[in-house]
């Protein structure tokens, strides 16, 4: 399944930290649900992960894939900063100098993956706002259906003699 809340999957960039410790880049930090500096207890594991062959991106907010000139170019190069992705994990992409984040939806093979020497074929989805909005107007036009039926159902059924 998709990483739990609170953890994701990372890559060891650098050993020149200090001894006992781990810094985390701030796309770790938020995926880890931190806000603010990073401070605290993590715990790390290791473990090995399959080489990622394709994943869904989905843009939070609506409009942003109107935004980016070229998504493919903007994708390609915010994705060569990561070693790893996890569903659920979010990371940021900038658009006429506007961050804009993007939510993993699905990998494959596994749910977390290594991006490490990779092609990865992507697919993307409407935004989250999108989805809400069309759910919110799907259940609108069903309860107006409902309304609509319930009137001529009353409408179809004869009137008590007076």
């Amino acid at each position: 399944g998709a990483a739990a809340a609170g953890e994701t999957h990372a890559s060891v960039l650098d050993f020149g930290g200090s001894e006992g410790l781990v810094a985390l880049p701030e796309k770790v930090w938020r995926c880890l649900g931190g806000s603010g500096a990073p401070q605290g207890t993590v715990r790390v594991r290791y473990r090995a992960l399959p080489k990622a062959t394709k994943a869904q991106f989905q843009p939070v907010r609506a409009g942003v894939l109107e935004r980016l000139d070229d998504v493919r170019a903007v994708l390609e190069e915010e994705l060569m900063r990561h070693c790893t992705l996890s569903v659920g994990d979010v990371f940021t992409v900038s658009a006429a100098g506007e961050p804009h984040d993007i939510l993993v939806q699905a990998l494959e093979p596994e749910p977390a993956c290594s991006l490490v020497d990779t092609d990865v074929e992507v697919d993307l989805r409407p935004s989250v706002e999108a989805e809400v909005a069309q759910e919110r107007a799907q259940k609108r036009a069903a309860a107006a259906a409902a309304v609509a039926a319930q009137l001529r159902s009353q409408r179809a059924q004869p009137s008590p003699p007076t």
